[in-house]
Protein backbone atom coordinates (compact mmCIF):
# COMPACT_ATOMS: atom_id res chain seq x y z
CA UNK A 1 0.00 0.00 0.00
CA UNK A 2 1.00 3.68 -0.76
CA UNK A 3 1.80 5.66 2.15
CA UNK A 4 1.85 9.34 2.26
CA UNK A 5 4.42 10.33 -0.60
CA UNK A 6 6.32 7.11 0.21
CA UNK A 7 6.61 4.82 -2.75
CA UNK A 8 5.78 1.05 -2.62
CA UNK A 9 9.30 -0.73 -1.94
CA UNK A 10 10.44 -4.32 -3.57
CA UNK A 11 7.81 -7.28 -1.86
CA UNK A 12 4.98 -4.55 -1.11
CA UNK A 13 2.13 -5.06 -3.57
CA UNK A 14 -0.71 -3.01 -5.01
CA UNK A 15 -4.12 -4.24 -5.48
CA UNK A 16 -6.66 -2.40 -8.45
CA UNK A 17 -10.02 -4.01 -7.88
CA UNK A 18 -13.19 -2.64 -9.14
CA UNK A 19 -14.51 -1.54 -12.60
CA UNK A 20 -13.94 1.94 -13.86
CA UNK A 21 -17.33 3.67 -16.27
CA UNK A 22 -17.27 6.12 -18.35
CA UNK A 23 -19.88 9.34 -17.84
CA UNK A 24 -22.84 8.87 -19.77
CA UNK A 25 -25.04 11.18 -21.17
CA UNK A 26 -28.33 12.12 -23.30
CA UNK A 27 -28.53 14.19 -26.35
CA UNK A 28 -32.00 14.98 -27.40
CA UNK A 29 -32.62 17.04 -31.22
CA UNK A 30 -30.96 17.36 -34.19
CA UNK A 31 -27.59 17.16 -34.78
CA UNK A 32 -26.84 18.79 -38.11
CA UNK A 33 -23.04 17.56 -40.21
CA UNK A 34 -22.23 20.18 -42.49
CA UNK A 35 -19.71 19.00 -45.19
CA UNK A 36 -16.77 21.24 -46.09
CA UNK A 37 -16.74 22.68 -49.37
CA UNK A 38 -14.06 20.47 -51.00
CA UNK A 39 -14.67 22.24 -54.16
CA UNK A 40 -13.18 25.70 -51.94
CA UNK A 41 -10.09 24.18 -51.20
CA UNK A 42 -9.24 24.48 -54.99
CA UNK A 43 -7.93 27.57 -56.71
CA UNK A 44 -8.98 29.26 -59.46
CA UNK A 45 -6.80 29.96 -62.27
CA UNK A 46 -6.89 33.40 -61.43
CA UNK A 47 -5.83 32.25 -58.07
CA UNK A 48 -2.69 30.46 -59.09
CA UNK A 49 -1.82 32.91 -61.28
CA UNK A 50 -1.42 35.69 -58.81
CA UNK A 51 -0.41 33.05 -56.27
CA UNK A 52 2.84 31.94 -58.22
CA UNK A 53 3.74 35.96 -58.63
CA UNK A 54 4.02 36.34 -54.65
CA UNK A 55 5.26 33.17 -54.15
CA UNK A 56 8.64 33.97 -54.10
CA UNK A 57 7.98 36.47 -50.67
CA UNK A 58 5.62 33.72 -48.95
CA UNK A 59 8.80 32.40 -47.55
CA UNK A 60 12.15 31.27 -47.87
CA UNK A 61 12.04 27.73 -47.05
CA UNK A 62 9.54 24.84 -48.00
CA UNK A 63 7.82 24.69 -44.96
CA UNK A 64 6.87 28.54 -45.46
CA UNK A 65 5.78 28.65 -48.76
CA UNK A 66 3.59 25.55 -47.81
CA UNK A 67 1.86 26.77 -45.21
CA UNK A 68 1.05 29.91 -47.20
CA UNK A 69 -0.73 28.04 -49.83
CA UNK A 70 -2.32 25.63 -46.90
CA UNK A 71 -3.65 28.74 -45.00
CA UNK A 72 -4.80 30.28 -47.98
CA UNK A 73 -7.04 26.94 -49.14
CA UNK A 74 -8.38 26.21 -45.61
CA UNK A 75 -9.38 29.83 -44.97
CA UNK A 76 -11.00 30.19 -48.46
CA UNK A 77 -12.76 26.57 -47.61
CA UNK A 78 -14.11 28.21 -44.07
CA UNK A 79 -16.11 31.40 -46.22
CA UNK A 80 -19.73 31.38 -46.55
CA UNK A 81 -20.95 32.29 -49.74
CA UNK A 82 -20.73 35.70 -49.74
CA UNK A 83 -17.31 35.77 -48.45
CA UNK A 84 -16.42 33.20 -50.64
CA UNK A 85 -17.88 35.83 -54.12
CA UNK A 86 -15.71 38.35 -52.66
CA UNK A 87 -12.45 36.53 -53.10
CA UNK A 88 -13.81 35.47 -56.50
CA UNK A 89 -14.32 39.19 -57.58
CA UNK A 90 -10.66 40.00 -56.71
CA UNK A 91 -10.62 39.26 -53.12
CA UNK A 92 -8.44 36.74 -53.44
CA UNK A 93 -5.59 39.25 -54.13
CA UNK A 94 -5.80 41.48 -50.60
CA UNK A 95 -5.92 38.02 -49.00
CA UNK A 96 -2.90 36.54 -51.20
CA UNK A 97 -0.43 39.60 -50.20
CA UNK A 98 -1.54 39.55 -46.27
CA UNK A 99 -1.01 35.83 -45.79
CA UNK A 100 2.10 35.79 -48.41
CA UNK A 101 3.54 38.76 -45.57
CA UNK A 102 2.69 37.33 -42.13
CA UNK A 103 4.27 33.88 -43.52
CA UNK A 104 7.32 35.04 -45.03
CA UNK A 105 8.04 38.37 -43.27
CA UNK A 106 7.17 37.98 -39.35
CA UNK A 107 8.54 40.63 -37.66
CA UNK A 108 7.55 43.50 -39.97
CA UNK A 109 4.17 43.31 -39.35
CA UNK A 110 3.98 47.26 -38.24
CA UNK A 111 5.36 47.80 -41.54
CA UNK A 112 3.42 46.02 -43.97
CA UNK A 113 0.70 47.68 -41.86
CA UNK A 114 1.57 51.20 -42.67
CA UNK A 115 1.93 50.26 -46.36
CA UNK A 116 -1.32 48.86 -46.22
CA UNK A 117 -2.75 51.57 -44.94
CA UNK A 118 -1.16 53.93 -47.10
CA UNK A 119 -1.82 51.61 -49.88
CA UNK A 120 -5.89 51.70 -49.25
CA UNK A 121 -5.88 55.84 -48.63
CA UNK A 122 -4.08 56.29 -51.81
CA UNK A 123 -1.17 57.86 -50.18
CA UNK A 124 2.04 58.19 -52.20
CA UNK A 125 4.39 55.14 -51.30
CA UNK A 126 7.19 56.55 -51.63
CA UNK A 127 6.14 58.88 -48.88
CA UNK A 128 5.05 55.67 -46.45
CA UNK A 129 8.59 54.09 -47.42
CA UNK A 130 10.50 57.41 -46.36
CA UNK A 131 8.23 57.74 -42.78
CA UNK A 132 9.04 54.17 -42.18
CA UNK A 133 12.23 54.83 -42.63
CA UNK A 134 12.43 57.83 -40.67
CA UNK A 135 11.43 55.81 -37.51
CA UNK A 136 14.64 53.13 -38.06
CA UNK A 137 12.49 50.38 -39.52
CA UNK A 138 13.38 48.61 -42.38
CA UNK A 139 11.12 48.00 -45.11
CA UNK A 140 11.95 44.41 -46.37
CA UNK A 141 12.59 43.38 -49.54
CA UNK A 142 9.20 40.93 -49.73
CA UNK A 143 7.13 43.76 -48.16
CA UNK A 144 8.61 45.84 -51.33
CA UNK A 145 7.85 43.02 -53.70
CA UNK A 146 4.46 42.14 -52.98
CA UNK A 147 2.96 45.69 -52.91
CA UNK A 148 5.28 46.06 -56.57
CA UNK A 149 2.96 43.12 -57.84
CA UNK A 150 -0.39 44.50 -56.40
CA UNK A 151 0.29 47.84 -57.71
CA UNK A 152 0.85 46.21 -60.96
CA UNK A 153 -2.22 44.25 -60.65
CA UNK A 154 -4.31 46.58 -59.14
CA UNK A 155 -7.59 45.47 -61.21
CA UNK A 156 -10.08 45.49 -59.24
CA UNK A 157 -9.52 49.35 -57.33
CA UNK A 158 -10.86 47.25 -54.59
CA UNK A 159 -7.20 45.69 -53.73
CA UNK A 160 -6.54 47.84 -50.61
CA UNK A 161 -9.65 47.73 -49.30
CA UNK A 162 -9.36 43.78 -49.13
CA UNK A 163 -6.01 44.27 -47.61
CA UNK A 164 -7.41 46.10 -44.70
CA UNK A 165 -10.49 43.26 -44.71
CA UNK A 166 -8.48 40.58 -44.43
CA UNK A 167 -5.73 42.23 -42.02
CA UNK A 168 -6.98 40.75 -39.22
CA UNK A 169 -7.80 37.49 -40.30
CA UNK A 170 -3.95 37.10 -41.76
CA UNK A 171 -2.48 38.20 -38.37
CA UNK A 172 -4.30 35.17 -36.92
CA UNK A 173 -2.21 32.46 -38.83
CA UNK A 174 0.70 35.07 -38.34
CA UNK A 175 3.71 33.97 -36.23
CA UNK A 176 3.72 37.40 -34.90
CA UNK A 177 -0.15 36.81 -33.41
CA UNK A 178 -2.78 39.66 -33.25
CA UNK A 179 -1.72 42.21 -30.60
CA UNK A 180 0.57 44.11 -32.81
CA UNK A 181 -0.77 48.03 -33.35
CA UNK A 182 -2.72 48.38 -36.39
CA UNK A 183 0.17 50.72 -38.00
CA UNK A 184 3.32 52.58 -37.35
Amino acid sequence: MVNGDRLPTTGSTISLNGTLTAPSFEVSGTLEVVQPDVEALTLSDEEIAFARKIAPWAGHTPRRALRFVNVYRVVKASFRSDEARRLEEGGYRGLMAQLAITTGSPGHGDVWDRLVSAFDNGEPLDQAYREIEETGKVVPSAVRAVIAVLEQDKSPDTVGSDLKYYAELARRYSFEGVDRPAHL
